[in-house]
């Protein structure tokens, strides 16, 4: 590991990671890791289920070090884990405080481990570590490989684009999962490549960042999405000395980053990217339009956007339409399939639910479709949670932003939707969850 950069200056003693309010150094790390290679089974791929951060970090290492490879599902339901089983035969499970998956053979994940640890031999750059999953756009699991090199030069990258930006230290908190592109670059991946150490747990409510925020001694690093800077917003939540804020997985209004500096007295930045790339581009949303690459990346904007070069190992066609912007950076236009036309006009559904997203009182939200109404007209819907707000004050702040042609018809409520661990809100889910509310609207029989 140490020929690849990871823990390079760190000596037995450092800190590496903050669990239940004290401190865990690298030689019970290494300790901790010892132990799991002896336990784990012959098989090459483990389902790397720990939800503490640590405890996922532990299984990672251990599986990086004797040639294994983690495999990460974007859900744990039933049948999204018997269609990885049947994917990956030799599939074990590594748990901590979960029960263990049924139809599977599991490890725990034990920490705490006495004795002396080791020093791993090299994992080859080349080494596949780790295997997201992504539920694609069809519904069906698309796996995306990860070498050891490009998960620790995508993590390198973002170090110092953050020292660019004046951003130096602090310990990482995520409220993102380590299962997730985006908990795996920001939250494990790069404490272990720049040094800084993170929080093991995944704080979602507002008391759960205060008491995260004081279980650590430094200041930290937040990297969260923007539905917990939402909730953060309407709380006012401040939580003392925080370096900056790290947002991702969907696109963040300005006002929302604004307000989020303004409480957190830190600057935020954004990431753009995808399972494919990772992270490959940021900005300082409060005060910057444009994306910057990370350093090696190529981006190539157009309808058909590409990126390239870096941590990238092979060109990705991008899902969304960039434009090129002055400086060699871009400009974010929209989802390349999510642009609408509704009487002879078009809009672009991820700007509409920004849009939607910034009336003050909606605290989540989403447009689909569009679908033609009883006259045959086609309409766009919309399904929002915003407890307190009522139809004819959200219609009306609505259409103060967008065009009468997109106000949505039907409007539905829902307590919450069904989104990912991740905050991304996968079209299956949406598609049920909208036939269970039309089906709930419409009257009963005669």
């Amino acid at each position: 590991m140490r020929g690849l950069g990871l823990l390079r200056k760190r000596s037995a003693a450092d800190t590496v990671a903050w669990r239940g309010g004290a401190p865990v150094s690298l030689g019970q790390l290494l300790a901790d890791v010892a132990r799991l290679t002896g336990r784990l089974p012959a098989g090459r791929h483990l389902l790397n289920l720990a939800a503490d951060r640590y405890a996922f970090l532990v299984g990672f290492l251990a599986g990086a070090a004797t040639g294994r490879t983690c495999v990460l599902p974007p859900t744990t339901a039933p049948a999204a884990l018997a269609e990885l089983r049947a994917r990956h035969p030799d599939l074990a499970a590594l748990i901590d405080v979960e029960p263990p998956p049924a139809g599977l053979p599991a490890i725990r994940v034990e920490t705490g481990t006495q004795g002396a640890g080791f020093e791993p031999a090299d994992v080859r750059p080349d080494a596949v570590v780790a295997i997201l999953y992504t539920s694609g756009s069809t519904g069906e699991p698309v796996p995306h490989a990860k070498t050891w090199s490009s998960l620790v030069a995508g993590a390198l990258a973002l170090e110092r684009d953050l020292a660019r930006r004046g951003i130096a230290g602090g310990t990482v908190i995520g409220t993102v999962p380590a299962q997730h592109m985006y908990g795996l670059e920001t939250t494990v991946m790069l404490p272990l490549a720049s040094g800084r150490a993170f929080h093991s747990g995944r704080p979602l409510l507002p008391a759960d960042l205060r008491a995260a925020r004081a279980a650590v001694r430094e200041p930290a690093v937040l990297a969260t999405t923007p539905l917990h800077l939402r909730a953060i917003a309407v709380e006012g939540l401040t939580l003392g000395e925080i370096a900056c804020t790290i947002s991702s997985t969907m696109p963040l209004a300005r006002a929302l980053a604004c307000d989020a500096e303004r409480l957190l007295g830190a600057p935020l930045v954004e990431i753009y990217g995808c399972t494919e790339t990772g992270a490959v581009a940021t900005r300082r949303t409060a005060v910057e339009e444009i994306w910057r690459p990370l350093a090696g990346v190529r981006v190539r904007p157009g309808r058909a956007a590409w990126c390239e070069g870096g941590h990238v190992e092979r060109p990705v066609r991008l899902a969304d339409r960039l434009r090129s912007a002055p400086g060699g950076g871009f400009l974010l236009e929209g989802r390349a399939g999510d642009m609408v036309k509704i009487a002879g006009k078009r809009a672009s559904l991820a700007a509409l639910n920004r849009m939607l997203m910034a009336v003050p009182g909606v605290r989540d939200g989403v447009f689909y479709g569009p679908t033609a109404d009883a006259t045959g007209l086609a309409r766009l819907g919309a399904i929002v949670v915003a407890p307190g707000l009522d139809d004819d004050t959200l219609f009306a702040r609505l259409a103060e932003r967008i065009d009468a042609a997109f106000l949505p018809r039907p409007l539905y409520r829902a307590d919450a939707l069904p989104r990912e661990a991740s905050g991304k809100l996968p079209l299956e889910r949406l598609r049920d969850l909208v036939a269970r509310l039309r089906a709930s609207a419409s009257p009963p029989p005669p």
